[in-house]
């Protein structure tokens, strides 16, 4: 059966669009022929088997397509799986001569508004072969790297998440240990004394309903940015930003004391604030309801959603960075102190597993015009034997319903 926090994202019936993707494009070193990424991805991942004496596949999804029965959904084996079908060349003659960072971008649209095929498993491999990177060639000069070939993996998002997906990567098909992935193991709210965790509890049962009281009440506020799905065009459209170094983003994380989460926000809020001066919107009287993904701990090692949500309302109208980015911190320690989170997830435990019919009435997202994820990177050197990964990166699609609009 479909796991609970699968059911929030199999909502959509992705065969005839397939809004909530998770996309990666990988570059690595050297030309890789389609039948080399077909051998190494069937056997690591696809193929992959429990060493635990029952030669169990770790990640049987990856053969199984979405069902439904007695309104509820299952996974099933596809007897026509075949690795052909999943693993092909971006384009199917390999006709692209040349392919380089301006290409990139058209590549995560494909990936965002391609429908998966009916009765497959909702994953895809594809592989372009002459990769050209200005970016990358100037990084790695000394090491001499061209060619190079980059691998998309298009993933929906009720398969797994992006740990899950960072797992069978690193893992799986690039042979990394496990242990070198960063686990979730999230902080929701600061140390306290034995007397203060008491009284958290016992408040717990009143604050949930002042926060969901809080919450609903969105959806009557003055939000000019959200649509109705019958007016929206299903066009995704993806902007892909230059690579920011990650010591950047601590280093102002450490001299503004605040958290690496806090900074992400905060650089999303001045991008957004900037788009909506560019198009002369006011922000008089505006919010934009944000949601963003908490991990939970204690990740499972197989292909799960193991996440909740917390809520929070980004600072548009301040045009200060140093006093947005300390708003933003402020607002997302009480969003994790927030019964929300622990809402969301028993909501996703209660109605994930029911009838699919009462996902859709209590799961599809109508208030909330701005969504934010993020999971760390590695901090070791990856590839394939004699292929070393240049490059990763990423994009992801909004869950089913409200996205917002911007025109």
């Amino acid at each position: 059966m479909v796991t609970a926090a699968g059911h929030y994202f199999a909502v959509e019936g992705f065969s005839h669009n397939s809004r909530c993707v998770i996309a990666l494009t990988v570059v690595f070193q050297g030309n890789m022929s389609l039948e080399e990424v077909q051998e190494v991805w069937f056997k690591q991942a696809v193929n992959a088997r429990h060493q635990d004496g029952f030669n169990q596949f770790r990640y049987p999804e990856l053969q199984q397509y979405l069902t439904s029965w007695m309104g509820f959904k299952f996974w099933k084996s596809d007897p026509k799986f075949h690795i052909k079908n999943h693993v092909t060349h971006y384009k199917p003659d390999d006709s692209i001569s040349s392919f380089n960072e301006a290409d990139l971008h058209n590549l995560h649209e494909y990936l965002h508004n391609t429908p998966f095929p009916p009765k497959r498993s909702p994953w895809d491999v594809l592989v372009v072969r002459n990769y050209q990177s200005e970016t990358l060639q100037e990084v790695t000069r000394s090491r001499k790297v061209k060619p190079m070939t980059l691998v998309a993996f298009r993933f929906h998002h009720c398969l797994a998440d992006g740990y899950s997906i960072q797992q069978v990567l690193v893992e799986g098909v690039l042979g990394t240990p496990v242990n070198a992935i960063p686990r979730p193991s999230p902080s929701l709210i600061e140390p306290q004394s034995k007397s203060h965790q008491l009284l958290r509890v016992l408040a717990t049962p009143y604050r949930m309903f002042y926060d969901a009281a809080h919450f609903l009440e969105m959806g009557f506020g003055n939000i000019p940015w959200i649509v109705r799905d019958k007016e929206k065009a299903w066009m995704q459209v993806v902007s892909l930003t230059p690579m920011i170094p990650v010591n950047s983003i601590k280093n102002i994380k450490n001299s503004q004391n605040v958290s690496f989460t806090s900074v992400l926000i905060s650089a999303i809020t001045g991008a957004v604030r900037k788009l909506l001066l560019k198009k002369e919107f006011s922000f008089d009287g505006c919010r934009m309801p944000t949601v963003f993904a908490l991990p939970l701990s204690n990740h499972p090692h197989k292909l799960r959603n193991h996440f909740t949500l917390a809520y929070m309302d980004i600072p548009l109208e301040e045009d200060n960075p140093i006093t947005r980015l300390e708003r933003c911190n402020k607002i997302l320690l009480n969003s994790k102190r927030s019964s929300l989170p622990i809402l969301c997830r028993y909501m996703m435990i209660l109605y994930g597993s029911s009838f699919h019919w009462m996902v859709r009435l209590f799961t599809k997202n109508r208030m909330i015009p701005l969504g934010i994820t993020n999971f760390p990177g590695l901090d070791v050197q990856i590839g394939l034997p004699g292929r070393v990964c240049l490059e990763v990166c990423g994009s992801a699609g909004p869950a089913a319903g409200c996205a917002g609009k911007i025109s």
